[in-house]
């Protein structure tokens, strides 16, 4: 019932969703003087105003200078963490999926690594390396690696088969040009996909990692430390935790939309030349 209510929202909402994001985090500094950490002691816990549109926090901070921080933080985790996982988890699966002796190999590495659930592996993953920025895009880039690594295998020996496939090994290209030239621009699409679904999953355990105390450390403004810090001023400054789970909320909606409209779009351009492949075979 929900999948059918989201197929409904138009393709641009979500695109509109996360261009609002991107506005946030990287126009708007450039026109509006944001720091997330300034205080205004005097102002501590003031609700929305001409002054402050957002309110302020517990120590008299901007929420919307830090909400915008914090949009930047987000996105660069999951942008950061979604083309590294790709690149790495691309190259294990086209690796594994054409040479044979070692595709198993690396499924069975790929496959210990999904064993773990993935929340759970990066905050392993944190407590080993540290808190931080960069130590945040390790732990979720090899928690995602392996996602990206089963779909290309399973596209590469689904492809193998297909006849331009046969026809380039026996005209003699090599393996590595059979690779990029025949293989990968067909994976393309469904890696696109997978790749919007992963961004939106590494923005929601960023923020469940801050959330718990496990990711950016205060005075950082990431969102899930807002939303940890502000539970507790729920009653007395509702804005404090409102706006930053809104903030989340929408960024993963928009995302996961953008995912979907793009996925339609994929099965669509695929019955669409699987019917004329058929009807040409017919005629």
């Amino acid at each position: 019932m929900l999948k059918k209510r989201l197929r409904k929202i138009p393709s641009g909402v979500g695109a509109g969703i996360v261009a609002f994001w991107l506005f946030v985090a990287y126009i708007l500094p450039i026109f509006v003087d944001l720091d997330p950490l300034a205080t205004f002691p005097v102002e501590r816990l003031s609700p929305p105003s001409a002054e402050f549109l957002l309110g302020t926090d517990q120590f008299g901070r901007s929420m919307l200078d830090r909400i915008a921080a914090g949009a930047r933080i987000s996105l660069e985790v999951g942008a950061f963490t979604t083309i590294l996982a790709a690149a790495i988890g691309i190259t294990i699966g086209l690796i594994g999926g054409y040479v044979k002796y070692l595709g198993g190999l690396l499924m069975r590495v790929t496959d210990g690594l999904m064993a773990f659930p993935g929340a759970l592996f990066a905050i392993v993953l944190v407590a080993v390396f540290g808190q931080g920025f960069l130590q945040i895009v390790f732990a979720l880039t090899v928690t995602f690696v392996p996602t990206f690594a089963r779909i290309t295998y399973g596209e590469v020996l689904a492809l193998q088969g297909a006849g331009y496939v046969r026809n380039a090994v026996s005209v003699g290209c090599t393996t590595p040009r059979v690779i990029v030239r025949h293989i990968l621009p067909n994976l393309i699409p469904s890696l696109i996909v997978q790749a919007t679904f992963v961004c939106a999953t590494a923005i929601i355990v960023e923020a469940s990692l801050g959330f718990i105390g496990a990711g950016l450390a205060p005075p950082d403004p990431s969102w899930g430390v807002m939303v940890s810090e502000g539970q507790a001023f729920m009653r007395v400054a509702w804005w404090v935790l409102v706006f930053p789970c809104l903030a989340i909320a929408s960024l993963i909606f928009g995302l996961c939309l953008l995912g979907d409209k793009i996925s339609d779009r994929v099965e669509g351009r695929g019955a669409k030349t699987g019917a004329e492949t058929a009807e040409g075979v017919v005629s």
